[in-house]
């Protein structure tokens, strides 16, 4: 049904092509034919398929190729002096896994170090067989409090039963961590049975609310010095790693841990953060309630304090679109379970007398004001105007083509908002057909523009998306002004929106990295649901005058942010750029490529949250 539905939409694609400009252009103006068209045009896209998904694999054995040559230069250059000790988290019936773990230890290079196995008092005696054979320093504790006093201040390297390492671990451990307290590296999983590494995580850089919702970070863990991991976790789990770096996050100590973007660490299998509730409740005991658990998805939902409603004012800018708007308002006012929260519809120069009518009709319901905006249409402007007449300490930019699904839509989102430490809050965003249109932007992807791209776009509304990203509420670079909810506070303190350079596009982005730079996180809040049919009032860039402002405006995006663009600090540079899905980009003899790998810059104002 599909493949025909492709076929229609090709086909209808190349009918429409040769219409006359002047009939497209009234055509253009019948929203109930722009929502079809977007509707057939979206069932192309998909996640990867099967055959895609072998290639993607083929793809992962060529970047470990390409890995293994830059990382066997590390091998030419003159080893400082670099103690570090292994940590190995042994929790109760995984004894039988570090057999492998201590064959891959007993292959690093410029190992001279000690292994700790923290474990319970009833494996110590199983351990000892499994080490006998290895020439290794062991010692076993089963409180992190009993090690050897003289290695408390060394640098560890903290991992679970059952990994295994890449020979050259701690070549590039010394290479990326001389300024750092703590590190990450990425992972992947290990097939026993071949000997085989798949499926990379390709993990963002520190990314705390990924962190508390997916546990990310559960392995692969560099710390300056063991005191600082012993001081937390005084019981061994499988979630101790996860658990310690969700209290280094919750605890504004997200700018000391760096990522360092190289497949160094194996696992036997995928981390699940939604088994380990009750040290995950005693981790978030006091920060936030644990809300549920997504068994599905190996993640978790927390619910943030909401100890205060704040009056929420959410602006809607409009031009005509009487259908779009009343079936955005109804939604609004029928579904939402949050209450406390205005309506202020802005009039862009509306001239059809049916929608004319109602709002005039709508002004007169107490919870909505009609404000008129008589000039040309600048989006950002638009905006600007409507947050002067804001009451609210919380403002929430809308599109007239948004439509409710989810009645807790708004409480999930004002939630994430009133946290100190939280910027622009977005919504995840679905086509009338279901499919994905918005679950955060990637900067820097998107084909053509190469500027920004919406992660997952056409992706089926109920996939969990790559490392879950699609039902786990996390951290993004930015988020669409399609359902864009800021304090007021941040709205006014960088200015808004860019009325100047960005009138149409690229604003949203702007400014949520504006945002970025008052040292608070964006995020996108897979709890919020709701339809978008994108642009169906507006339109495309579909004139010569559309397209010069278009471009105009995203070169200035990509000379004001170039950093950003250049490397997206919430993405993977492994991963491609010329696609949403996150597939595994396959350009790594590129001579540039490899300046993009260093640990995440410790500099940059964003990075202490």
């Amino acid at each position: 049904m599909s493949d025909l539905k492709c076929f229609i939409s090709k086909v209808v694609g190349s009918v429409l092509s040769l219409l006359p400009e002047r009939i497209k252009a009234e055509l253009k103006k019948i929203a109930a034919l722009r929502a079809l068209h977007v509707k057939l045009s979206n069932i192309v896209a998909k996640p990867m398929s099967a055959v895609e998904l072998d290639q993607d694999q083929e793809r992962f054995h060529r970047y470990l190729n390409w890995q293994n040559t830059q990382l066997n230069e590390l091998i030419s250059k003159p080893l400082t002096d670099f103690d570090c000790n292994i940590l190995i988290c042994v929790p109760d019936g995984q004894e039988d896994l570090i057999s492998a773990t201590l064959d891959s230890i007993s292959k690093l290079l410029g190992f001279n170090g000690s292994v700790i196995f923290w474990g319970t008092r009833s494996c110590t005696s199983e351990l000892e067989l499994y080490t006998s054979k290895f020439n290794l320093e062991c010692y076993f504790v089963t409180r992190l409090n009993d090690c050897e006093p003289s290695l408390f201040n060394e640098p560890i390297f903290i991992i679970n039963s059952g990994d295994t390492l890449d020979p050259r671990c701690l070549l590039a451990l010394v290479d990326n961590t001389e300024h750092s307290q703590f590190a990450y590296v990425d992972t992947c999983i290990y097939l026993a049975s071949n000997n085989q590494w798949l499926e990379p995580d390709f993990k963002p850089d520190f990314n705390p609310d990924f962190q508390y919702s997916n546990g990310y970070v559960n392995t692969g863990l560099w710390c300056k010095a063991l005191e600082s991991f012993s001081s937390i976790s005084n019981q061994v789990t499988s979630h101790s790693i996860a658990a310690f770096v969700c209290h280094l996050g919750l605890n504004r100590r997200s700018g000391d841990i760096h990522h360092i973007p190289w497949v160094l660490l194996a696992q036997r299998q995928a981390f699940d953060m939604s088994a380990g509730v009750s040290s995950l409740e005693h981790t978030f005991h006091g920060h936030a309630e644990l809300l549920h658990c997504n068994k599905q998805a190996s993640s978790i939902t927390l619910n943030w304090p909401l100890s205060s409603q704040p009056l929420v004012s959410i602006i809607i800018p409009t031009h005509n679109a009487k259908a779009l708007v009343k079936s955005c308002i109804d939604s609004i006012l029928v579904k939402t379970s949050y209450q406390n929260f205005e309506i202020i519809l802005v009039d862009n120069n509306s001239d059809d007398p049916e929608s004319i009518s109602y709002f005039k009709r709508l002004s007169e319901q107490p919870k909505i004001t009609v404000i008129e905006y008589p000039h040309a249409f600048n989006y950002s402007a638009i905006n600007n105007f409507a947050v002067k007449h804001a009451a609210g300490d919380v403002v929430a930019l809308v599109n007239n083509d948004v439509e409710v699904i989810s009645a807790d839509w708004l409480e999930q989102l004002v939630r994430q908002v009133i946290r100190p430490d939280i910027g622009c809050v977005g919504a995840k965003l679905l086509y009338s057909n279901g499919t994905v249109q918005h679950a955060g932007v990637i900067l820097g992807c998107g084909g053509s523009s190469g500027v920004a791209a919406h992660a997952h776009k056409h992706f089926p509304g109920e996939h969990p998306g790559y490392q879950n990203r699609l039902v786990c509420t996390h951290n993004v670079s930015a988020v669409t002004a399609a359902c864009l909810i800021a304090k007021k506070s941040h709205y006014e303190a960088v200015g808004g929106l860019d009325e100047l350079n960005l009138a149409v596009a690229f604003n949203d982005v702007d400014f949520c990295l504006k945002v970025l730079q008052l040292g608070v996180r964006n995020l996108f809040c897979a709890e919020a649901v709701l339809f978008h049919h994108e642009s169906v009032s507006r339109g495309g860039e579909d004139t010569t005058s559309k397209q010069k402002r278009f471009q105009r405006e995203l070169n200035y995006l990509k000379g004001r942010w170039e950093e950003y663009v250049e490397r997206d600090p919430m993405y993977h540079p492994h991963l491609t750029k010329q696609k949403e899905n996150f597939s595994i980009n396959d350009r790594y003899t590129c001579g540039h490529y490899k300046d993009r790998l260093c640990s995440q810059n410790p500099t940059r104002k964003d990075e202490v949250r």
